[in-house]
This record gives structure tokens, C-alpha cells and sequence, in this order.
């Protein structure tokens, strides 16, 4: 029945795509974008592997109709990361399952290039905004009626809000607005009582804000730390998830009691990553077991704790056994260097909407390098968003700079004929005034 579910959501949006390509003449990779990013809420569109290569083979399409080049130049370390992979593929335990963790990390790269080709102005960021906005609201809906139903797999009620929803937010100037949709967006995740996208949203929330606001956002952020302090202690079900107690029997169990650490409450998480570090990690720590081997691992009948534990829960953990050292720090350098662009373009010597889509970004990264720490989302949708939020920057950098270059051309122009004239009846040059005009 699952597997059907599967297929029939693979072919609605296989459908979808079709519709987009041929019958949808304005921008039509803008729309394609946002489709994948909001139907992605929905468990059986992101746990579908079906809809994965529906979505891989409809984003070639419109690469190709477009007939445009894509260069890869700001994501070299990225691509990096792909050929280690690549190159660890040949020593894996399970070729089958390595070639479909190439494929799930090449992934994101389509993400990129779509994105790239859909953002094409400051009006498509500002589209792309109120887009996510109109289509997420209605996800938070219904993830908190699914779950007051008990449905709680047929919609992703916490990433979706976290990840993607989140720092989009600080397009908008109305402060009151930016507050309602917060609250709207973490309501499902204190219902559900989850700890990763509460922080995770903490941390968007708090890089975006420096970055924007510098000095006048450290107030704000302050006062929420010690409201989460006064939530977490204050209400039973927070206390219970976050600190381990005697009355939790399982986790014990789980961790043969020795292992637990200053009593918090990691699901037994902890033991078991410390099991897969013992098993791979110590082994080849450099070069790991090869990508593929350890998701094979632990969900053969090898894994002492399958019945608990049937993923690993983190990708930072899965990356150091399987690729090693070497992977795991050229995944670091990527998000390294893509934040340390992030903080650049930030500068208040930037134009707003520059420094917005900086600052928005950067929260993004964040929030997804703190839930890699915690869950699976190299196999989710969660971590190719992170490249749509990417693109934007370099593409609108892109466009920044030709609008620079144009506004220098057409500076030198004036001052060779208009300027000199005014100049000769003793008025100001305005320059700065045309340079303005095209930023």
C-alpha cells in the first residue's frame, strides 16, 4: 500500500512537471522551484525515491530547454566532496547501496542549477518569498490538524517549518507579521514536543538577525534564550524530552546504563553512535568503510540495535564512516566558505536586498548543519533546500555585479560628455545619483 502511495505521487508530480514545461510560458523554473520545495512537505513526496527521480529527470529537461550553461565555480568544493564519494565507492561494502548515496548527494547540485536558472532578477526574489510564504502556511495548517488527527506521517510538520519557512520571513518590514508567522511556524514543533527544529529555528532566527540587524538584534535574541530557559524547565513535557529520569527504563536498557552522560536525554542516540564509531571510525578513520556501507550496516541483521535504530540520525556521523575524515572536512569547507560569503555580502556597503538574501541564507546553512548533527536529512529534502537558498545569493551577487559594471560604464560615459559641460557652468556631478539608480 506504501509503495503504491509512493508511485502515485511520483506520477502526480511527473504530471505536474509536464504541465509546467509545456503549457506555463512565464518562468517557468521559478514555478518548478517552488513546487518541489512546498509538495516536498508531504511524507509521501519526500520519502519517495520514486518521486526523487521524477524530479531529477523533469529538472534535466528543463535544464536542457534552457539551453544555458551552468558553471559550478562557487560550488568546486562541493563538487570535491562528490568525486571522494565518488572515489570511495570503490572499496564499499555495497556497490548498489553507494551509487544511490552518489546520487542522493549529486542532488542538491540540481536544486542549484534549477534555482539558478529561476532567479533572474529582484522581482524573482521577491516571488520566490511570498511564494514559500502563501504555499508553507497552509502546510502548518494542516500539520497541526494531522496532528491532533494522530496522522503524523502524512505531512513533515517541524523541517519544512524550520528549514525552509523560517528565515524567508525577514522579507517582510512589519515586525508584528514576522512574530505571528513564528509563532505559527514553531506551534507543531512544541505541540510534537521536538527538540532539533525548536533549535534549529533558534539558530536561523538568530544568525539571520545579526547579520541584518548587527548590534540591535542581540536584545532580542537574548530575551528569547531565556524565555526557551523558562519554557524548557517550566513545562513537564519539555523537561522529560530533554533530561533523562529514572522512570525511563527503555533508554536505559538501550544504553546498559554506564553510557549515559550527565543525565540528558539523547533517545539512546548516543550509544548508538558511539557503537558506529567503535565499528567504523576506529577502523579507517581517514578514508572510511566507502559510501553506502554503513546505511547497509544498520539495517542488516549485523546492527545490534536495529529494533531501536533503523538510520543513523546523523549525517555528520554517517559522512566520517564512510568517507572519512577527508569527506567529512570537505563537506565543513564547503558550508565554511559558503557562510564566510554569506557574512561578506551582509556588509551595510551592500545594497538591502543583497544584504537580506545574505542574511537569510546564512540562517539557512546554520539550521541545516545543526540538524545534520541530529537526523537524516541528506536523504530528505531538508539539505538540497539549503542549495536553493545558495543559489539565490550567488545568482542575485551575479546580477549585483553586472549592475555595478553597467553603472561604472555608463559613469564614465557621462563624465566624458555631460558632466564636463555642467562641470564648465559650475554644476554638480551626479554620478553617485546614476550609480544609485542601477543598485
Amino acid at each position: 500500500m506504501q509503495n503504491t502511495l509512493y508511485i502515485i505521487a511520483a506520477l502526480c508530480v511527473l504530471l505536474w512537471g509536464m504541465y509546467i514545461i509545456q503549457f506555463n510560458p512565464k518562468n517557468k523554473s521559478l514555478k518548478m522551484i517552488i513546487g518541489f520545495v512546498t509538495i516536498s512537505m508531504l511524507a509521501p513526496i519526500t520519502d519517495s525515491l520514486y518521486v526523487w527521480f521524477v524530479e531529477l529527470i523533469l529538472i534535466i529537461v528543463m535544464w536542457y530547454k534552457s539551453g544555458k550553461v551552468i558553471r559550478f565555480t562557487e560550488c568546486s568544493i562541493y563538487i570535491l566532496f562528490l568525486l571522494w564519494a565518488l572515489f570511495t565507492l570503490l572499496y564499499s561494502s555495497n556497490f548498489y547501496r553507494g551509487v544511490k548515496g552518489i546520487i542522493m548527494y549529486a542532488f542538491p547540485l540540481l536544486f542549484y542549477v534549477l534555482t539558478v536558472l529561476a532567479v533572474r532578477s529582484k522581482k524573482d526574489v521577491r516571488r520566490l518569498c511570498v511564494a514559500f510564504e502563501r504555499s508553507l502556511i497552509p502546510f502548518a495548517i494542516l500539520g497541526l490538524f494531522a496532528l491532533f488527527i494522530g496522522q503524523f506521517s502524512t505531512i513533515q510538520v517541524y523541517y519544512g517549518m524550520s528549514v525552509c519557512v523560517i528565515p524567508f520571513i525577514f522579507h517582510r518590514k512589519k515586525r508584528t507579521y514576522q512574530m505571528m508567522y513564528i509563532f505559527l511556524c514553531a506551534l507543531p514543533a512544541m505541540l510534537l514536543v521536538k527538540r532539533t527544529p525548536l533549535l534549529g529555528m533558534a539558530l536561523a532566527l538568530s544568525v539571520t538577525s545579526v547579520l541584518l540587524y548587527r548590534f540591535k538584534a542581540l536584545l532580542p535574541i537574548i530575551i528569547s534564550l531565556l524565555v526557551a530557559v523558562v519554557v524548557l524547565f517550566s513545562i513537564p513535557q519539555f523537561r522529560s524530552k530533554m533530561f533523562l529520569s529514572g522512570e525511563d527504563t527503555a533508554l536505559v536498557n538501550i544504553s546498559h546504563s554506564s553510557d549515559l552522560s550527565d543525565d540528558l536525554n539523547t533517545n539512546g542516540r548516543n550509544v548508538f553512535w558511539l557503537y558506529l564509531y567503535d565499528k567504523f571510525v576506529e577502523k579507517n578513520p581517514y578514508f572510511g568503510a566507502g559510501v553506502g556501507s554503513v546505511k547497509s550496516f544498520v539495517q542488516s541483521n549485523k546492527n545490534e540495535y536495529k529494533s531501536s535504530f533503523f538510520m543513523v540520525h546523523n549525517d555528520w556521523l554517517l559522512i566520517l564512516c564512510e568517507m572519512g575524515i577527508v569527506g567529512v572536512l570537505l563537506l565543513l569547507l564547503f558550508f565554511i566558505y559558503a557562510l564566510a560569503k554569506c557574512v561578506k555580502y551582509s556588509s551595510r556597503s551592500y545594497p538591502i536586498v543583497l544584504r537580506l538574501v545574505s542574511s537569510i541564507t546564512a540562517g539557512n546553512l546554520a539550521c541545516t548543519m545543526l540538524h545534520m548533527f541530529f537526523e537524516n536529512c541528506t536523504n530528505s529534502f531538508v539539505f538540497p533546500i539549503s542549495f536553493v537558498f545558495y543559489a539565490v545569493l550567488v545568482n542575485y551577487v551575479k546580477i549585483y555585479e553586472r549592475r555595478v559594471k553597467m553603472a561604472k560604464i555608463i559613469s564614465i560615459k557621462n563624465w566624458n560628455t555631460d558632466d564636463e559641460q555642467k562641470k564648465s557652468f559650475g554644476f554638480p556631478s551626479n554620478n553617485s545619483s546614476i550609480q544609485n539608480r542601477f543598485l
